[in-house]
C-alpha cells in the first residue's frame, strides 16, 4: 500500500512539474510544497497540488481541485475532498469528507450533499452521499462489523434497506431476509445433488440458540 501511494505521489510530481514548470513553489523551512493554482501548504513536509487545494496538516497530502487535508497524515484526493482536523485519514472521490481519525472513504457526494465518514477505524465506500459499504471495527471488538446501507452496523453483518442473498455452491441455498427482518424464505433447488443442510438461529443478547434443522 505504501509503495502503491508512493509511485502515485510521483508520478503526480512528474506529471505537474512538467506542464507546470513555473506554477510550484517550496518552502525551505517547512519543506512544504506547492504546485498548480492557487493552492497552499502550510504543515510540515505537506503537498498541495491542483486548483485551490491546500494542506496545512503535518505530512499532509492535498491534490485536486478544492482538496483540503487538515489533519496530519492525511490525504485527501478529488474534487472537493477534505480531511477534518483528525490524523491517519484519508478521502477520495468528489465531494467526500472523513471526519473522524483512521477512517477512509471513497465514492461520490454532491455539492452541499457530501459522502462523510463519522466512523474512526472504518472504511467507508458510498455513492450520491449514501454510505453503501461500510467496514468498522468497533472498540474492544474482536472482528470488524460490515455494514451495508448503514454508517453504522451492529452485527458482524447488517444489511438495512433491501433482501440479503446468500448463494452457496454446490448446497445451492438461497436464503432472502426481509428489511423488517420478520421473515424468512430458504429456497433448495430440486437439481441440486448432494447432502443440504438449513439451520435456523435465534440470537438472544450474545446467546445463539439453535431453533430449527432442515437436512435433505
Amino acid at each position: 500500500m505504501k509503495k502503491l501511494l508512493s509511485l502515485v505521489i510521483f508520478l503526480i510530481l512528474g506529471i505537474t512539474q512538467i506542464y507546470a514548470q513555473n506554477c510550484y513553489n517550496c518552502n525551505p523551512a517547512t519543506k512544504a510544497f506547492t504546485i498548480g493554482n492557487n493552492t497552499t501548504a502550510g504543515g510540515l513536509a505537506s503537498f498541495a497540488g491542483g486548483s485551490s487545494s491546500s494542506a496545512s496538516g503535518t505530512y499532509s497530502f492535498a491534490f485536486g481541485n478544492n482538496a483540503e487535508a487538515i489533519g496530519n497524515y492525511g490525504i485527501a484526493l478529488g474534487n472537493n475532498a477534505k480531511i477534518n482536523n483528525f490524523e491517519n485519514s484519508i478521502a477520495l472521490g468528489s465531494f467526500v469528507t472523513s471526519n473522524v481519525a483512521n477512517s477512509l472513504v471513497f465514492g461520490m457526494g454532491a455539492s452541499g450533499l457530501p459522502l462523510v465518514n463519522n466512523k474512526p477505524n472504518s472504511i467507508m465506500f458510498g455513492v450520491n452521499n449514501f454510505p453503501s459499504l461500510t467496514i468498522v471495527k468497533p472498540t474492544g471488538a474482536a472482528l470488524g462489523y460490515i455494514g451495508m446501507g448503514t454508517d453504522d452496523p451492529k452485527e458482524m453483518v447488517h444489511v438495512k434497506g433491501g433482501k440479503l442473498l446468500l448463494e452457496s455452491t454446490p448446497l445451492g441455498a438461497t436464503l432472502y431476509e426481509t428489511q423488517t427482518l420478520s421473515s424468512h424464505t430458504i429456497q433448495l433447488p430440486t437439481s441440486a445433488t448432494g447432502l443440504h443442510f438449513v439451520v435456523i438461529m435465534l440470537k438472544t443478547g450474545a446467546v445463539l440458540t439453535q431453533k430449527m434443522m432442515i437436512q435433505r
